[in-house]
């Protein structure tokens, strides 16, 4: 009583000891299944929506409840009542045209070799990168072509996508359903330590400070550190600054927070902090200045890039220098209806 259980495709609650509820797994807000009742309601893992006990909307962005399952009570069982809906049809299942993703410019640096493991892969430039055997470097699009989601991680051999649970091996083909098509490539080539976009071309190298064989003096400052971020006078306590595809906030005088400038919703880019939070322009996420998530839709904090202090500068750990920043606001960002104007932004 006062919770649920979910039972194939049917939501079960029990809002008091003599009445039952059911209603479909389906999010209304873009399809995805509901997965979990706790704390008395019904949660959607894939934007955050969730919904009361009776169905209705208790958390958004879904703005409809979910649609009622006709249950009863017989015995000791609860069995369904009424006309069911009917399996859908082929027409209704077929998989909808999605915005995909641009390629990278050829030349754009993506990541470099040594960051992508064999059997494995990474998600940088918002292309998917895999090197499926040694020496052997793929690149895919990030957009899902069942209903164009992001794929957000690469664990166990395959890439996955977090709205519907399609997987995807490390060539692109599909790994698990519900996609049925594969990811659509992209291409990528090496040149030197780095993995480029595109097929031969010059490689445009993120700026990194060339080696100076001769010791600082009184009258030569010292040169900038490898993986240089921002000087420590150029982060304000209790703020920071976006620098390329890195974020470097300071919450308490001389704690510097290195994150990732890359949304966990969508891919889309952060692009300010005001108020002590750092904010996503496409979908309204707010992040605190240690990347924990403040408001969604994005129900993940932003991935950590350590940093370090060196003498004046604050740089990447691993001597790496910041990426080029991904699009700001990607193509493959889902459509947000604004209020009852009818009008859509992305």
């Amino acid at each position: 009583m006062g919770s649920g259980i979910i039972v194939g495709d049917t939501v079960l609650t029990r809002p008091s000891p003599e009445a039952v509820a059911g209603f479909s797994v389906v999010c209304p807000h873009q399809g995805c299944a509901v997965t979990k009742i706790a704390g008395g309601t019904i949660m959607c893992p894939c934007h955050g929506s969730e919904f009361n006990l009776d169905g209705s909307v208790a958390v958004g962005p879904a703005t409809t409840g979910l649609a009622a399952r006709g249950v009863a009570l017989a015995g000791d069982w609860v069995v369904a009542v009424g006309p069911q809906p009917a399996p859908p049809t082929a027409e209704e299942t077929e998989e909808q045209p999605v915005a995909e993703a641009p390629e990278p410019a050829p030349g754009t640096t993506l990541a470099r070799t040594a960051d992508v493991p064999v059997g494995s892969g990474i998600i940088a430039g918002g292309v998917v990168l895999t090197q499926p055997s040694q020496g052997e470097y793929r690149g895919f699009s990030v957009v899902c072509p069942h209903q164009g989601c992001a794929v957000d991680s690469v664990t166990n051999g395959t890439i996955n996508c977090p709205c519907h649970g399609s997987k995807f091996n490390l060539d692109g083909s599909v790994a698990v359903g519900p996609a049925t098509r594969s990811l659509a490539t992209r291409q990528v080539s090496v040149q030197g330590e780095w993995i480029v976009g595109g097929q031969g071309g010059e490689a445009v190298v993120p700026e990194q400070q060339a080696p100076n064989s001769e010791s600082p003096t009184e009258s030569q400052p010292q040169s900038a550190p490898g993986g240089k971020v921002a000087r420590v006078s150029e982060i304000p306590v209790g703020s920071g600054v976006i620098v390329a595809d890195v974020v470097v906030t300071q919450p308490t005088a001389g704690n510097f927070v290195g994150l990732s400038s890359v949304c966990p919703h969508l891919g889309c880019a952060v692009d300010s902090i005001t108020a002590g939070n750092i904010n996503c322009p496409c979908h309204g996420s707010k992040f605190a200045l240690d990347g924990a998530v403040t408001a969604g839709p994005a129900n993940r904090p932003l991935e950590r890039r350590p940093v370090t202090v060196q003498g004046d500068w604050v740089v990447l750990s691993d001597g790496s220098a910041p990426a080029p920043p991904p699009p700001p606001k990607p193509l493959w960002c889902e459509v947000e209806l604004l209020g009852s104007t009818g009008s859509a932004e992305c």
